[in-house]
């Protein structure tokens, strides 16, 4: 859509380019939009890495042997 854009309203004007010629250019001027003006809204969100020194809240079940978890008074 953008080359037709283009190349319609160069045409109107007099020019006449290849269509090599103008998708080069549109691909070009949008390269610059998204690097030099910050234009680009497509970038994925950065999520921090996990790291090991976060303590669980709950206690890990590591030795099923071991681990008592509280039982209520209906259970015992």
């Amino acid at each position: 859509m953008v080359n037709q854009f283009v190349d319609s309203g160069l045409k109107e004007s007099g020019f006449n380019f290849k269509a090599e010629t103008i998708e080069g250019l549109a691909e070009q001027a949008y390269q610059y939009y998204k690097h030099t003006l910050k234009g680009d809204n497509h970038k994925a969100p950065v999520t921090p890495a996990p790291t090991n020194d976060v303590t669980p809240d709950v206690p890990v079940d590591d030795d099923p042997e071991v681990f008592n978890e509280p039982q209520s008074s209906e259970q015992k």
